[in-house]
């Protein structure tokens, strides 16, 4: 009767010793798990964090910016605004209406048909000079024009072609017309390039005082460049710190063979999961 009942107990016991057993194990598992976990926390919250201040302001001095760089009071499309109205101020100052109705005057009051009276001066091909005088006449001999200047008479034929108007009332008006036309086509050719000229230039000047520098052929303000250093140089050193975190990582794994996630990448992950949760849940229609 005893013995039945030593042999009864024995599960029991062997039973008892295994789940003793299991539970120092996972005990031991869990407290190295801990420690572990603690090391590589401990290892990582050591690592330096980026400083954007101080690399803004080291980028600053190397760009040679005056500290705190501020973003520009007025954007591209504000300064491109401005410079076109100051251009146009300035072009039509030089260039006005009424500047092209002088030249057009002195046009046609030098291309026209003199009269009886008139002040005259013509080149003479045959003697290779100005002829000056008081225009008298045309007179017609047999087939032979002359013009009668004063008291002297010269032959038509021998005047330069250059200065036939002078006594032919449609020549000068053909003459008029296409000295205008030049004279027009000389004055929007002339302003365009002035407008264009000093539009680059008052663009310049203006991106210039509101912070901007030439980069790539594009206006870029200083304040957007420092910006893209500084995205840069974090950039390289979150890499680094990175780096860093996965040797910490490789040399603290579970018993050397099983890698852990950090606690706060743990609960990184948790907030991000939670918050697509709720995002998900706010959907219409869900």
């Amino acid at each position: 009767m005893r013995r039945k009942r030593e042999k009864g107990c024995l599960p029991l016991v062997v039973a008892v010793i295994v789940v003793a057993a299991l539970s120092a194990a996972a005990f031991y598992v869990k407290k190295t798990y801990d420690a572990t976990l603690d090391r590589i926390d401990k290892q990582i919250s050591e690592l330096p964090d980026f400083d954007e201040q101080a690399t803004t302001k080291v980028l600053a001095e190397k760009l040679h910016l005056r500290y705190p760089v501020s973003a520009p009071e007025k954007t591209k499309k504000e300064i491109e605004k401005q410079a076109r109205l100051q251009t146009k101020e300035l072009t039509n100052a030089k260039f006005s209406s009424k500047r092209l109705a002088l030249d057009i005057n002195a046009i046609l009051e030098k291309y026209k048909c003199v009269r009886r009276g008139d002040h005259v001066r013509f080149y003479l091909n045959t003697t290779r000079k100005f002829i000056y005088g008081t225009f008298q006449r045309i007179l017609l001999e047999r087939k032979d024009k002359f013009v009668i200047v004063d008291l002297d008479k010269y032959l038509f034929n021998d005047i330069s072609s250059d200065y036939y108007y002078l006594f032919d009332k449609n020549l000068a008006g053909e003459m008029a017309a296409r000295k205008v036309k030049e004279i027009k086509q000389k004055f929007k050719k002339s302003k365009n390039d002035f407008y264009e000229n000093a539009l680059n230039r008052i663009k310049a000047e203006l991106y210039e005082q509101n912070g901007y520098v030439r980069k790539n052929g594009n206006w870029t303000s200083n304040y957007a460049i420092l910006a893209e250093r500084v995205a840069n140089e974090k950039s390289d050193f979150n890499r680094a710190i990175q780096k860093k975190k996965n040797t910490i990582l490789e040399k603290n794994q579970l018993f050397g063979l099983i890698p852990l996630t950090p606690r706060e990448q743990k609960e990184t992950s948790n907030v991000n999961e939670n918050a697509n949760k709720k995002h998900t849940g706010n959907q219409p229609g869900k």
